[in-house]
Protein backbone atom coordinates (compact mmCIF):
# COMPACT_ATOMS: atom_id res chain seq x y z
CA UNK A 1 0.00 0.00 0.00
CA UNK A 2 2.71 2.51 0.75
CA UNK A 3 4.41 1.91 -2.18
CA UNK A 4 1.31 2.36 -3.84
CA UNK A 5 0.67 5.66 -2.41
CA UNK A 6 4.69 6.84 -3.33
CA UNK A 7 3.98 6.17 -7.05
CA UNK A 8 0.47 7.81 -6.95
CA UNK A 9 3.21 11.13 -5.09
CA UNK A 10 5.56 10.87 -7.56
CA UNK A 11 3.51 10.71 -10.51
CA UNK A 12 1.41 13.72 -9.48
CA UNK A 13 4.30 15.56 -9.07
CA UNK A 14 6.28 14.60 -12.28
CA UNK A 15 2.64 15.79 -13.91
CA UNK A 16 2.49 18.57 -12.20
CA UNK A 17 6.01 20.13 -13.40
CA UNK A 18 5.29 18.76 -16.74
CA UNK A 19 1.93 21.04 -17.07
CA UNK A 20 3.94 23.81 -15.82
CA UNK A 21 5.11 24.60 -19.89
CA UNK A 22 3.11 23.99 -23.55
CA UNK A 23 3.26 24.91 -26.67
CA UNK A 24 1.42 27.94 -28.93
CA UNK A 25 -0.66 26.20 -30.78
CA UNK A 26 -2.20 29.04 -33.12
CA UNK A 27 -1.65 33.30 -32.66
CA UNK A 28 -4.59 34.95 -35.12
CA UNK A 29 -5.88 38.22 -35.01
CA UNK A 30 -4.58 38.78 -31.50
CA UNK A 31 -6.22 35.75 -30.00
CA UNK A 32 -3.59 33.00 -28.93
CA UNK A 33 -4.16 29.32 -28.44
CA UNK A 34 -2.39 26.99 -25.72
CA UNK A 35 -2.04 23.29 -25.60
CA UNK A 36 -2.51 23.46 -21.70
CA UNK A 37 -5.77 22.72 -20.12
CA UNK A 38 -7.28 22.58 -16.88
CA UNK A 39 -5.78 19.97 -16.12
CA UNK A 40 -2.84 21.74 -16.76
CA UNK A 41 -3.59 24.86 -14.41
CA UNK A 42 -5.20 26.97 -17.21
CA UNK A 43 -7.84 29.26 -15.46
CA UNK A 44 -9.61 32.08 -16.77
CA UNK A 45 -7.57 35.22 -15.84
CA UNK A 46 -4.21 33.14 -15.50
CA UNK A 47 -1.21 35.14 -16.86
CA UNK A 48 1.39 32.83 -18.67
CA UNK A 49 4.98 33.45 -20.75
CA UNK A 50 5.69 33.40 -24.29
CA UNK A 51 9.32 32.23 -24.90
CA UNK A 52 11.89 30.61 -26.86
CA UNK A 53 15.03 28.77 -26.29
CA UNK A 54 18.40 29.93 -26.60
CA UNK A 55 21.50 28.31 -26.19
CA UNK A 56 22.32 26.06 -23.31
CA UNK A 57 24.29 26.95 -20.29
CA UNK A 58 27.00 25.00 -18.22
CA UNK A 59 28.66 25.60 -15.40
CA UNK A 60 32.15 26.71 -15.61
CA UNK A 61 33.32 24.66 -13.24
CA UNK A 62 31.28 21.08 -13.38
CA UNK A 63 30.07 21.24 -16.24
CA UNK A 64 26.70 20.40 -15.33
CA UNK A 65 23.82 21.38 -17.62
CA UNK A 66 22.01 24.64 -15.99
CA UNK A 67 19.59 24.68 -18.72
CA UNK A 68 18.77 27.04 -21.58
CA UNK A 69 18.49 30.93 -21.97
CA UNK A 70 15.19 31.68 -22.13
CA UNK A 71 14.51 34.42 -24.84
CA UNK A 72 10.91 36.41 -23.70
CA UNK A 73 8.63 37.32 -27.18
CA UNK A 74 5.73 38.15 -25.31
CA UNK A 75 3.07 38.41 -22.42
CA UNK A 76 -0.78 37.11 -21.84
CA UNK A 77 -3.83 36.09 -20.06
CA UNK A 78 -5.77 33.09 -20.32
CA UNK A 79 -9.34 34.38 -21.27
CA UNK A 80 -11.07 30.75 -21.96
CA UNK A 81 -10.73 26.99 -21.34
CA UNK A 82 -11.44 24.16 -23.57
CA UNK A 83 -11.29 20.31 -22.87
CA UNK A 84 -7.35 20.36 -24.22
CA UNK A 85 -6.55 23.83 -24.73
CA UNK A 86 -6.85 27.16 -24.15
CA UNK A 87 -7.72 30.72 -25.79
CA UNK A 88 -6.22 33.68 -24.07
CA UNK A 89 -4.90 37.28 -25.42
CA UNK A 90 -1.82 38.91 -25.34
CA UNK A 91 -1.22 41.75 -23.56
CA UNK A 92 2.31 42.29 -25.08
CA UNK A 93 4.10 41.43 -27.47
CA UNK A 94 3.64 39.08 -31.16
CA UNK A 95 3.65 35.49 -30.68
CA UNK A 96 4.08 32.31 -33.01
CA UNK A 97 2.68 28.51 -33.39
CA UNK A 98 5.42 26.35 -31.69
CA UNK A 99 6.86 28.88 -29.10
CA UNK A 100 7.13 27.72 -25.57
CA UNK A 101 5.15 28.78 -23.04
CA UNK A 102 5.21 28.89 -18.93
CA UNK A 103 2.70 30.45 -16.51
CA UNK A 104 4.03 33.75 -15.01
CA UNK A 105 2.25 32.83 -11.39
CA UNK A 106 1.43 30.12 -9.36
CA UNK A 107 -1.90 28.85 -9.54
CA UNK A 108 -4.45 29.74 -7.09
CA UNK A 109 -5.56 27.31 -4.26
CA UNK A 110 -9.78 27.02 -4.93
CA UNK A 111 -11.70 28.79 -2.62
CA UNK A 112 -13.36 26.69 0.41
CA UNK A 113 -16.75 26.19 -0.72
CA UNK A 114 -19.63 28.35 1.37
CA UNK A 115 -23.34 28.65 0.70
CA UNK A 116 -24.52 31.05 -1.64
CA UNK A 117 -26.17 34.59 -0.04
CA UNK A 118 -29.69 34.78 -0.56
CA UNK A 119 -30.68 37.18 -3.52
CA UNK A 120 -32.67 40.18 -2.71
CA UNK A 121 -35.80 40.89 -3.51
CA UNK A 122 -35.81 42.30 -7.22
CA UNK A 123 -35.38 46.29 -7.01
CA UNK A 124 -33.49 46.62 -4.07
CA UNK A 125 -30.27 48.39 -4.44
CA UNK A 126 -27.86 45.44 -4.59
CA UNK A 127 -30.22 43.41 -5.84
CA UNK A 128 -30.03 40.75 -9.20
CA UNK A 129 -30.75 43.87 -11.43
CA UNK A 130 -28.38 46.08 -10.34
CA UNK A 131 -25.48 46.54 -13.03
CA UNK A 132 -22.22 45.26 -12.12
CA UNK A 133 -20.28 48.33 -13.59
CA UNK A 134 -21.97 51.59 -14.85
CA UNK A 135 -20.04 54.60 -16.31
CA UNK A 136 -20.60 57.99 -15.74
CA UNK A 137 -22.44 59.88 -18.81
CA UNK A 138 -20.46 60.54 -21.93
CA UNK A 139 -20.50 63.73 -23.70
CA UNK A 140 -22.24 62.25 -26.86
CA UNK A 141 -25.03 60.16 -28.72
CA UNK A 142 -23.08 56.61 -29.43
CA UNK A 143 -23.89 54.84 -32.64
CA UNK A 144 -21.50 51.95 -31.27
CA UNK A 145 -19.09 50.51 -28.98
CA UNK A 146 -16.78 48.30 -27.74
CA UNK A 147 -13.84 47.14 -25.49
CA UNK A 148 -10.40 46.67 -25.71
CA UNK A 149 -6.83 47.76 -24.33
CA UNK A 150 -5.46 50.63 -26.42
CA UNK A 151 -2.90 50.81 -24.52
CA UNK A 152 -1.35 47.37 -24.46
CA UNK A 153 -0.89 47.94 -20.39
CA UNK A 154 -3.39 45.12 -19.75
CA UNK A 155 -6.86 47.47 -18.68
CA UNK A 156 -9.57 47.80 -21.14
CA UNK A 157 -11.10 50.82 -22.40
CA UNK A 158 -14.00 51.71 -23.74
CA UNK A 159 -14.62 53.17 -27.52
CA UNK A 160 -17.34 54.85 -28.44
CA UNK A 161 -18.57 56.58 -31.55
CA UNK A 162 -21.36 59.32 -32.54
CA UNK A 163 -22.00 60.74 -36.30
CA UNK A 164 -18.28 62.21 -36.49
CA UNK A 165 -16.74 61.38 -33.85
CA UNK A 166 -14.53 58.11 -31.67
CA UNK A 167 -13.68 58.48 -28.11
CA UNK A 168 -11.68 56.43 -26.01
CA UNK A 169 -12.61 56.49 -22.31
CA UNK A 170 -10.75 54.46 -19.24
CA UNK A 171 -13.27 52.58 -16.84
CA UNK A 172 -13.45 54.57 -14.02
CA UNK A 173 -13.21 58.78 -14.11
CA UNK A 174 -11.20 60.33 -11.59
CA UNK A 175 -12.79 61.28 -8.09
CA UNK A 176 -15.02 64.69 -8.31
CA UNK A 177 -14.18 64.81 -12.38
CA UNK A 178 -16.35 64.53 -15.53
CA UNK A 179 -15.81 61.22 -17.84
CA UNK A 180 -13.44 62.53 -20.29
CA UNK A 181 -12.46 61.30 -22.99
CA UNK A 182 -8.48 59.91 -23.04
CA UNK A 183 -8.12 59.49 -26.64
CA UNK A 184 -10.12 61.52 -29.47
CA UNK A 185 -10.36 61.73 -33.20
CA UNK A 186 -13.25 63.85 -34.83
CA UNK A 187 -13.94 64.13 -38.46
CA UNK A 188 -14.07 67.27 -40.16
CA UNK A 189 -15.11 66.06 -43.60
CA UNK A 190 -18.87 67.13 -45.36
CA UNK A 191 -21.10 64.36 -44.77
CA UNK A 192 -19.42 62.01 -43.32
CA UNK A 193 -21.13 59.67 -40.69
CA UNK A 194 -19.73 56.61 -38.59
CA UNK A 195 -21.81 53.67 -38.74
CA UNK A 196 -20.18 51.35 -36.61
CA UNK A 197 -16.81 50.54 -34.75
CA UNK A 198 -14.50 47.12 -33.66
CA UNK A 199 -11.87 47.37 -31.73
CA UNK A 200 -9.05 44.40 -32.19
CA UNK A 201 -5.47 44.11 -31.64
CA UNK A 202 -5.16 42.69 -35.81
CA UNK A 203 -1.24 44.19 -36.49
CA UNK A 204 -0.35 41.94 -33.16
CA UNK A 205 1.19 45.12 -31.79
CA UNK A 206 -0.36 44.75 -27.97
CA UNK A 207 -2.54 47.43 -28.58
CA UNK A 208 -5.90 47.30 -30.28
CA UNK A 209 -6.71 49.46 -33.01
CA UNK A 210 -10.29 50.71 -33.60
CA UNK A 211 -12.10 50.25 -36.82
CA UNK A 212 -14.32 52.91 -37.60
CA UNK A 213 -16.66 52.14 -40.74
CA UNK A 214 -18.38 55.59 -41.97
CA UNK A 215 -20.32 56.84 -44.86
CA UNK A 216 -19.46 59.73 -46.81
CA UNK A 217 -22.68 60.98 -48.15
CA UNK A 218 -20.65 63.98 -50.62
CA UNK A 219 -18.19 60.96 -52.19
CA UNK A 220 -21.14 58.43 -51.83
CA UNK A 221 -18.86 55.79 -50.32
CA UNK A 222 -18.43 53.65 -47.07
CA UNK A 223 -15.10 52.99 -46.19
CA UNK A 224 -13.21 51.96 -42.73
CA UNK A 225 -10.65 54.37 -40.83
CA UNK A 226 -8.26 52.53 -38.79
CA UNK A 227 -6.97 54.82 -35.41
CA UNK A 228 -4.50 54.05 -33.06
CA UNK A 229 -4.48 55.44 -29.52
CA UNK A 230 -1.34 57.17 -29.23
CA UNK A 231 -0.22 60.05 -26.37
CA UNK A 232 -3.59 61.18 -25.77
CA UNK A 233 -5.32 61.19 -29.33
CA UNK A 234 -6.47 59.08 -31.71
CA UNK A 235 -3.76 58.56 -34.55
CA UNK A 236 -5.30 57.79 -38.38
CA UNK A 237 -2.65 54.21 -39.70
CA UNK A 238 -5.13 53.73 -42.35
CA UNK A 239 -8.19 53.93 -44.71
CA UNK A 240 -9.50 50.72 -45.99
CA UNK A 241 -12.56 50.58 -48.90
CA UNK A 242 -14.33 48.04 -46.95
CA UNK A 243 -16.60 48.02 -44.32
CA UNK A 244 -15.08 45.95 -40.97
CA UNK A 245 -17.48 44.29 -38.65
CA UNK A 246 -16.81 41.43 -35.60
CA UNK A 247 -18.64 38.21 -36.48
CA UNK A 248 -18.98 35.63 -33.67
CA UNK A 249 -18.64 32.01 -34.43
CA UNK A 250 -20.12 28.64 -33.44
CA UNK A 251 -17.76 29.21 -30.34
CA UNK A 252 -18.05 32.22 -28.80
CA UNK A 253 -15.09 33.86 -30.60
CA UNK A 254 -15.19 37.13 -32.36
CA UNK A 255 -13.28 37.85 -35.51
CA UNK A 256 -12.97 40.43 -37.97
CA UNK A 257 -14.30 40.64 -41.67
CA UNK A 258 -14.99 42.85 -44.23
CA UNK A 259 -17.01 43.01 -47.50
CA UNK A 260 -16.81 46.09 -49.87
CA UNK A 261 -19.65 47.70 -51.27
CA UNK A 262 -20.38 48.09 -55.24
CA UNK A 263 -21.94 50.87 -57.07
CA UNK A 264 -24.32 48.30 -58.97
CA UNK A 265 -28.34 48.60 -57.44
CA UNK A 266 -28.94 45.30 -58.48
CA UNK A 267 -26.44 43.43 -56.05
CA UNK A 268 -23.69 46.54 -54.61
CA UNK A 269 -22.48 43.27 -52.07
CA UNK A 270 -19.14 42.34 -52.77
CA UNK A 271 -18.04 38.94 -51.17
CA UNK A 272 -17.28 38.85 -47.25
CA UNK A 273 -13.64 37.97 -46.03
CA UNK A 274 -11.29 37.32 -42.73
CA UNK A 275 -10.04 40.66 -42.29
CA UNK A 276 -6.03 40.06 -41.81
CA UNK A 277 -2.34 42.25 -41.38
CA UNK A 278 0.14 40.88 -43.39
CA UNK A 279 3.62 42.67 -44.31
CA UNK A 280 3.00 46.00 -42.83
CA UNK A 281 -0.54 45.80 -44.46
CA UNK A 282 -4.69 45.28 -43.86
CA UNK A 283 -5.52 42.58 -46.21
CA UNK A 284 -8.47 40.59 -47.23
CA UNK A 285 -7.88 37.09 -46.54
CA UNK A 286 -9.37 33.80 -47.72
CA UNK A 287 -11.34 31.72 -48.16
CA UNK A 288 -14.55 33.87 -48.57
CA UNK A 289 -16.99 33.44 -45.96
CA UNK A 290 -19.87 31.57 -47.86
CA UNK A 291 -23.63 30.41 -46.51
CA UNK A 292 -26.64 30.40 -48.15
CA UNK A 293 -28.53 33.07 -48.97
CA UNK A 294 -25.74 35.32 -46.73
CA UNK A 295 -24.79 38.52 -48.18
CA UNK A 296 -24.60 40.97 -45.69
CA UNK A 297 -21.69 41.62 -43.20
CA UNK A 298 -24.45 43.50 -40.53
CA UNK A 299 -24.86 41.22 -39.01
CA UNK A 300 -24.27 37.40 -38.99
CA UNK A 301 -23.04 34.93 -36.70
CA UNK A 302 -21.50 31.40 -37.92
CA UNK A 303 -22.26 28.43 -36.09
CA UNK A 304 -20.39 25.87 -36.68
CA UNK A 305 -20.64 22.81 -38.99
CA UNK A 306 -22.53 20.47 -36.73
CA UNK A 307 -24.78 17.76 -38.21
CA UNK A 308 -28.25 19.43 -38.49
CA UNK A 309 -26.64 23.01 -38.16
CA UNK A 310 -27.03 26.18 -40.15
CA UNK A 311 -23.79 27.57 -41.41
CA UNK A 312 -24.57 30.91 -40.13
CA UNK A 313 -27.43 33.10 -38.50
CA UNK A 314 -28.19 36.58 -39.96
CA UNK A 315 -30.36 39.45 -40.17
CA UNK A 316 -32.62 39.63 -43.05
CA UNK A 317 -34.16 42.56 -45.12
CA UNK A 318 -37.55 42.89 -42.54
CA UNK A 319 -35.17 42.93 -39.33
CA UNK A 320 -35.69 39.32 -38.30
CA UNK A 321 -33.40 36.41 -37.67
CA UNK A 322 -33.28 34.28 -40.51
CA UNK A 323 -31.69 30.48 -40.31
CA UNK A 324 -31.14 28.72 -43.54
CA UNK A 325 -31.40 25.11 -44.10
CA UNK A 326 -30.30 22.71 -46.95
CA UNK A 327 -33.67 22.72 -47.44
CA UNK A 328 -35.94 25.28 -46.09
CA UNK A 329 -35.59 28.12 -43.34
CA UNK A 330 -36.49 29.93 -40.46
CA UNK A 331 -37.38 33.33 -39.56
CA UNK A 332 -37.87 34.69 -35.65
CA UNK A 333 -41.57 35.53 -35.27
CA UNK A 334 -40.43 39.00 -34.32
CA UNK A 335 -38.44 41.89 -35.29
CA UNK A 336 -35.08 41.89 -34.20
CA UNK A 337 -31.46 44.31 -34.17
CA UNK A 338 -33.62 47.11 -36.01
CA UNK A 339 -31.07 50.08 -36.35
CA UNK A 340 -31.77 53.74 -37.12
CA UNK A 341 -28.16 53.69 -38.58
CA UNK A 342 -29.33 53.23 -42.44
CA UNK A 343 -27.63 54.88 -45.55
CA UNK A 344 -29.26 54.72 -48.83
CA UNK A 345 -27.05 52.76 -51.44
CA UNK A 346 -28.17 53.05 -54.91
CA UNK A 347 -31.42 53.05 -54.70
CA UNK A 348 -31.55 50.46 -51.50
CA UNK A 349 -31.96 50.73 -47.68
CA UNK A 350 -29.05 49.26 -45.94
CA UNK A 351 -29.27 48.65 -42.21
CA UNK A 352 -26.42 48.36 -40.29
CA UNK A 353 -27.68 46.36 -37.21
CA UNK A 354 -25.82 45.28 -34.10
CA UNK A 355 -23.48 42.43 -33.87
CA UNK A 356 -25.39 38.93 -33.08
CA UNK A 357 -22.87 37.53 -30.29
CA UNK A 358 -23.00 33.79 -29.99
CA UNK A 359 -22.86 31.36 -26.56
CA UNK A 360 -21.13 27.99 -26.99
CA UNK A 361 -20.43 24.95 -24.03
CA UNK A 362 -18.72 22.42 -24.52
CA UNK A 363 -21.20 20.93 -26.90
CA UNK A 364 -20.56 23.58 -29.02
CA UNK A 365 -23.33 26.69 -30.52
CA UNK A 366 -26.07 26.50 -27.82
CA UNK A 367 -27.58 29.94 -28.88
CA UNK A 368 -27.06 33.84 -29.32
CA UNK A 369 -27.77 37.62 -28.25
CA UNK A 370 -29.90 39.74 -29.87
CA UNK A 371 -30.93 43.28 -29.92
CA UNK A 372 -34.27 44.32 -29.86
CA UNK A 373 -34.77 48.29 -30.41
CA UNK A 374 -37.94 49.60 -29.24
CA UNK A 375 -39.22 52.94 -30.77
CA UNK A 376 -40.78 55.52 -28.34
CA UNK A 377 -42.69 58.40 -30.12
CA UNK A 378 -41.65 62.21 -29.44
CA UNK A 379 -44.60 63.56 -27.32
CA UNK A 380 -45.68 67.42 -27.24
CA UNK A 381 -44.08 67.57 -30.82
CA UNK A 382 -45.73 70.65 -32.46
CA UNK A 383 -45.35 70.20 -35.60
CA UNK A 384 -43.47 68.03 -37.95
CA UNK A 385 -40.60 70.60 -38.51
CA UNK A 386 -39.35 69.69 -35.00
CA UNK A 387 -37.31 67.59 -32.96
CA UNK A 388 -36.53 66.96 -29.75
CA UNK A 389 -32.95 67.42 -28.21
CA UNK A 390 -32.09 65.70 -25.27
CA UNK A 391 -32.78 69.07 -23.13
CA UNK A 392 -36.42 68.91 -24.14
CA UNK A 393 -36.26 72.28 -26.03
CA UNK A 394 -36.99 71.63 -29.92
CA UNK A 395 -34.90 72.83 -32.76
CA UNK A 396 -36.86 74.04 -36.43
CA UNK A 397 -34.59 71.86 -38.43
CA UNK A 398 -35.62 68.06 -38.70
CA UNK A 399 -39.18 66.22 -38.79
CA UNK A 400 -39.53 64.83 -35.21
CA UNK A 401 -38.44 61.59 -35.55
CA UNK A 402 -38.78 58.50 -33.20
CA UNK A 403 -36.29 57.90 -29.82
CA UNK A 404 -35.32 54.28 -29.83
CA UNK A 405 -34.89 52.42 -26.41
CA UNK A 406 -33.39 48.49 -26.79
CA UNK A 407 -33.06 45.75 -24.75
CA UNK A 408 -31.38 42.67 -24.65
CA UNK A 409 -32.91 39.20 -25.20
CA UNK A 410 -31.47 37.20 -22.62
CA UNK A 411 -31.47 33.91 -21.69
CA UNK A 412 -29.90 33.67 -25.85
CA UNK A 413 -32.61 32.36 -28.25
CA UNK A 414 -32.79 29.08 -28.28
CA UNK A 415 -31.75 27.75 -31.91
CA UNK A 416 -34.40 25.93 -33.65
CA UNK A 417 -32.47 23.50 -34.40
Amino acid sequence: MSRLLAALVIACASRAYAAETGYVVKFESGTIYLDLAADSGAAPGRRFLVYTEGEELKHPVTGKSLGKVEQRVAEGEVREVAPQYSIGALLSGVAAAGQRVRWLEAAKAPAAATAPAALPASGQANGPHRPVWRSPLAKLEAVDLDVADLLGDGKREIVLADANRVQAFGEEAAAGRAWEPMCSFESHETGLRFLSLEAADLNGDGRAEVFATYHNDFFDRVETVVLECRQGRFEKTATLPWMVRGAYDGLGHRALVAQPLMPDKSFPFGGIFPLKFEGGKYELGSPAIRAKRLEWIYSFARTGATEGAPEAVFYDTSDRLRVQFDRGSWQSPENLGQSSNRVRWHERALRFSPRLPTVASTGGFQGLYAVRNYPRRCRSCAGRDRRWRPSGRPTRTATCRESPRSTLRAPPCTPPW
